[in-house]
């Protein structure tokens, strides 16, 4: 799988030069795409991953 990523990372940005197609758009859509797919994948839930997030946890009053 990263050796698949690495690839369209090094070749997206010539292929899409000229389109308005942009890696950030292609990486977008490859994540919808893998969500899609019958996968055996965790639900994208932020708040039950919330230590990646920026701002700190509420205190309880």
């Amino acid at each position: 799988m990263a050796g698949v990523a690495a690839l369209l990372a090094a070749t997206l940005p010539r292929l899409l030069n000229r389109r308005p197609f942009s890696l950030p758009l292609a990486c977008l859509l490859g994540g919808l795409l893998l969500y899609v797919l019958p996968l055996e994948l965790p639900d994208p839930d932020p708040v039950a991953h919330r230590r990646w997030s920026s701002t700190p946890p509420r205190s309880a009053c």
